[in-house]
């Protein structure tokens, strides 16, 4: 299995390393090939690490989650090759990650006991981020605003809830893998929100969030092996 992460990792990054030379080069449509492999590599780790979980019920709605997100991406990334649904594509793409992370709070929230400390956690975790965004970002609509709100609360209370359900599980390779999985997955969705909102892009911090997004996500295909 450590082969096919090995893998699965390396297939990942190169796909996207590909997808960044063609979108330098402006060839955007292109590019959501490139997008749909880079998720399918870790939608089938997650089906081949399904096979040999031992705890069914978390990983399936796990497994669910990885197919809304990988679905997720494309959409999210239809707006830069067509730019008259670019905000239909955001909003959508933004949807199907919110409803891919309800599928890991409802794996996640039977694991714990303490499910209203973590939940507490991640709702002040949210709060620090947006008053973080309400600070660093001027001008964004109020419709992605509410977006925003909403979707930044659901990642870090995800993140929180991995993170606790790992304390209580520990020691657990599997459950760590997943929650530094999420934590990375939160860790891009800051940094892809700051830089997409921000008027002036670094394209360093957008390959950042490539890089910690496609992290996150074969953190938590693989960490079903081992659960």
């Amino acid at each position: 299995m450590s082969s096919l992460f090995i893998i699965s990792c390396s297939l990942c990054y190169l796909f996207q390393i590909i997808f960044l030379i063609l979108e330098k080069k402006q060839k955007m449509v292109q590019t959501l090939f490139l997008k749909w492999l880079a998720s399918s590599v870790f939608v089938i780790l997650g089906a081949f690490s399904f096979i040999y979980t031992q705890n069914k019920f978390f990983s399936v709605f796990i497994f669910v989650g990885l197919i809304f997100d990988a679905a997720a991406d494309v959409v999210f990334n239809l707006r830069f090759a067509y730019k008259r649904i670019e905000k239909l594509s955001f909003l959508s793409g933004t949807l199907l990650f919110f409803i891919g992370h309800i599928f890991y709070l409802i794996a996640l929230i039977p694991q714990v006991n303490a499910w209203w400390i973590y939940l507490s956690t991640g709702i002040v975790l949210a709060c620090l981020i947006e008053i973080f965004f309400a600070l660093a970002l001027k001008d964004v609509s109020l419709l992605y605003k509410i977006y925003g709100v909403f979707y930044i609360l659901m990642v870090s209370v995800m993140a929180a809830m991995a993170l606790g359900n790992y304390k209580e599980n520990a020691p657990s390779t599997g459950y760590l893998l997943f929650a530094l999985g999420a934590v990375f997955f939160l860790i891009s969705d800051v940094l892809l929100i700051f830089n997409t909102f921000r008027v002036k892009k670094i394209y360093p911090v957008r390959v950042i969030s490539f890089v910690t997004y496609y992290t996150g996500q074969l953190l938590i295909a693989g960490s079903l092996y081992l659960i």
